[in-house]
């Protein structure tokens, strides 16, 4: 069988497959007291050819648990075909863009360290988002996307645990395995750690994390996608910044940059200064629309909580003042300004992302003695990233200074 031919049909089998585990359609036969997935019919039901069929019997063989006792799950299967079947459908339409963009010239080396990530079962209706491949100082190397891209409830096009990931390789882009191993708040850092099978790391060519904080008028470039297109964006100029996101103007429209979320933020020396995370329309006096990004600083901090549990802080900053320590599951999702008779002077919930710009300058019309606000956090059970029912008060006096929990009247 062709080379070509074959990666075109292994990779039909594995959207295929993933769709039945995923449906949890996958049929079990019983032989004596253990228990083996019926590849015969799995094959029978996706009416494909003699010919792939035969290859498939042969090189995915019956799965059989290594405890007898163990029950055969959704989740078995789908390790199983993620080790039979490593060839994902192809990207064409991606391939043939890079192939006739002469803009993408000067960024070839550094599309080694960008990924599209999209579904495992893929259509090309479905949502396909920016991801970054980056080290760490230890040499470890990771994907990050951002965590808003991760599904939140079943049939949702999203990303789930394991996706597919195009990665450039000797000059185009070659659908690979790629696994979410760490989140955080999509309305908080907005970020997710990603790992790849080790056989496929020596195709990348990772970033390293910048450690010098950009400054403003600091330019920088951005390398991503926006639907099945790669996106080079050179001469950015950073507008301005907080203790988590930096922003700079975006020459796209909404449209065309749908997906550039996990997108690369690059300094003048190549280095990662940032993660893109979202975009708006620019205020007076800006461009007409504007990115923001999550700084590079606090993937260190995702890897932090990789290795510790889930668990690392993040600073809630307001005015250069540290109001509290975030776990990353956590976000702020509403704030009340108090006046010194308790008296609510503004009110806002935060339906996406906290926008300290403008709760900044509420405190400075308004002249509040607290901020009373709410936390609530997120739930990743490794499928769906869901939010948590609930959430903790509080009450920050910006005459002392101090924070500390409350119950409401």
């Amino acid at each position: 069988m062709h080379y070509t031919s074959t990666i075109k049909r292994w990779g039909i089998i594995a959207g295929l497959i993933f769709g039945l585990a995923q449906a949890g359609q996958g049929q079990l036969i019983k032989s004596g007291t253990r228990a083996a997935f019926n590849t015969a019919q799995i094959v029978r039901e996706m009416a494909v050819t003699p010919a792939v069929e035969k290859t498939f019997m042969r090189n995915f063989p019956a799965f059989v648990p290594a405890d007898i006792s163990t029950p055969v799950t959704k989740t078995a299967l789908t390790k199983t075909v993620a080790a039979y079947v490593p060839f994902h459908v192809e990207n064409k339409l991606l391939n043939l863009h890079v192939k006739q963009s002469p803009y993408l010239l000067p960024v070839r080396q550094q599309l080694r360290g960008v990924f599209l990530a999209r579904p495992a079962a893929w259509r090309e209706q479905q949502n396909s988002f920016s991801g970054t491949i980056f080290k760490t100082q230890e040499g470890e190397i990771f994907g990050v996307i951002a965590s808003h891209a991760i599904a939140d409830h079943v049939g949702d096009p999203s990303l789930q645990r394991l996706f597919t990931a195009d990665v450039y390789v000797n000059g185009r882009f070659v659908p690979v395995q790629a696994e979410v191993v760490q989140v955080s708040a999509p309305e908080g850092l907005d970020l997710a750690l990603v790992k790849f099978q080790s056989r496929t790391e020596r195709y990348f060519q990772p970033f390293e994390l910048s450690e010098k904080e950009p400054q403003v008028g600091d330019i920088f470039q951005t390398i991503g996608f926006a639907g099945q297109f790669a996106i080079y964006l050179p001469g950015r100029s950073l507008l301005s910044k907080n203790t988590l996101y930096l922003r700079a103007g975006i020459d796209l429209g909404l449209s065309q940059r749908r997906g550039l979320c996990g997108a690369a933020l690059l300094d003048k020396e190549g280095r990662l200064i940032g993660l893109h995370t979202g975009s708006t329309y620019g205020g007076v006096g800006e461009p007409n629309n504007i990115g923001y990004a999550t700084g590079s600083k606090f993937i260190n901090t995702l890897v932090e909580a990789y290795y510790n549990g889930g668990r690392a802080t993040v600073p809630f900053v307001l005015n250069g003042q540290k109001i509290i320590d975030l776990d990353i599951s956590e976000y702020v999702s509403y704030v009340k300004l108090v006046d010194a008779h308790g008296r609510v002077v503004e009110e806002r919930a935060v339906r996406s992302k906290f926008s300290y710009r403008e709760v900044e300058q509420m405190i400075r019309e308004t002249h509040p003695r607290y901020m009373d606000f709410k936390t609530s956090a997120i739930n990743w059970d490794g499928n769906y990233l869901r939010k948590k029912s609930g959430y903790v008060n509080y009450r920050y006096d910006l005459r002392t200074r101090q924070t500390y929990t409350y119950t409401e009247k």
